[in-house]
């Protein structure tokens, strides 16, 4: 439950720096009624996938925040960040690759 809410948290981050507020109030209330997610955190999986969506959606608002303000602490705070999605989740790799594109 815990990784639910800071995923929740982590939606309405990425959202609100990218489109503003109200976008991401929606976007971390469709987080939070989404089946295939709940499956994968509190209601079915004892997997880590709870732990890696939260850190995936954390690490691309740490990319957004940087790329928008650029500012070296938010460059440091994105690199923690992906080494905190890498050393969760090892698919990471399929999903880092949309960046470039």
């Amino acid at each position: 439950p815990i990784f639910s809410a800071l995923a929740a948290l982590a939606t309405f981050l990425l959202v609100n720096e990218v489109k503003g507020t109200g976008a991401g109030l929606v976007s971390a209330a469709f987080l939070a009624i989404v089946p295939s997610y709940i499956s994968r955190s509190v209601a079915g999986s004892y997997d880590n996938e709870s732990v890696a969506i939260f850190a995936l959606i954390f690490t691309f608002y740490l990319y957004c925040r940087s790329l928008n303000s650029g500012s070296l602490s938010s460059a440091v705070l994105l690199c923690f960040g992906y080494l905190y999605m890498v050393a969760s989740w090892g698919g990471y790799t399929f999903i880092i690759n949309l960046i470039p594109m």
